[in-house]
């Protein structure tokens, strides 16, 4: 199945030459793996601002998708060269979406993808906490296995695990709690479906364990489509410290 920024290409550009349009349309694909104005611990609300900036040297046509989340909300966008464009709480300002958490797919006409920065804070009253940078996937090839280290989780950080599916098929996550490297401690297996997110407290994954400093789960990743990562939440501030897999 196409993915539907490519779908929206072939209609947008339906209009260019025969021999364009003998070929296949081509597009890089870039993910924020989470973004969205929702609720958290402590009466604060989580939201993710995104930026896209044209190093491309050509004007773009760029689609971002928020994957997974209610009729899947798009917006089509347009960049100059050099031009960089700022959405402050996309979820909420741009796609009209609260309350759920989903990928960000960006995708790009051509070989190459615009550059994308992301970060997340929490906002509780007149205090925001300090904005967390997103990791962003440009990924050229697939991973057998990612290591998310460390983890910690006690009266002071919360810590959480998100696995992410933008593939068209359900996806299976073997994870691998370990304390020494190499040294599983438990293993559980978590389902997750087709274009979703899920994101879960440690603890919901492993519920005999009540507190770990340092920790790591191994995780093998299913498919091409499928990510993980971690965070760890101070919780007097709600600071916040992005795991990407290793």
């Amino acid at each position: 199945m196409k993915s539907l920024s490519a779908l929206i290409f072939a209609v947008v550009f339906s209009a260019a030459s025969a021999a364009a349009q003998d070929n296949a349309v081509v597009s890089a694909q870039a993910v924020v793996p989470v973004i969205g104005s929702v609720p958290g611990v402590g009466n604060c609300e989580w939201r993710t601002d995104v930026a896209l900036s044209n190093g491309v040297g050509r004007t773009v046509q760029v689609v971002l998708s928020m994957v997974g989340a209610p009729n899947e909300p798009f917006l089509l966008i347009e960049l100059r060269p050099g031009e960089t464009s700022l959405f402050t709480d996309i979820a909420r300002q741009t796609f009209g979406v609260t309350g759920v958490l989903a990928p960000l797919v960006i995708e790009t006409l051509g070989a190459r993808s615009v550059s994308v920065g992301a970060t997340a804070y929490a906002v509780r009253g007149n205090d925001i906490s300090e904005p967390e940078v997103l990791p962003v996937m440009y990924r050229q090839s697939h991973p057998l296995m990612e290591t998310l280290t460390p983890l910690t989780f006690n009266d002071t950080f919360r810590a959480n695990v998100g696995m992410g599916n933008i593939g068209d098929v359900p996806v299976t996550f073997v994870i691998a709690l370990q304390r020494i490297a190499g040294r599983n401690l438990a293993t559980t297996k978590v389902q997750v479906g087709p274009r979703s997110l899920l994101h879960v407290s440690i603890q919901s994954l492993f519920p005999l364990l009540s507190e770990g400093d340092d920790v790591a789960l191994v995780v093998q990743e299913p498919a091409a489509g499928a990510y993980v990562y971690g965070s760890v939440i101070a919780n007097a501030t709600n600071n916040a410290r992005f795991v990407s897999g290793q």
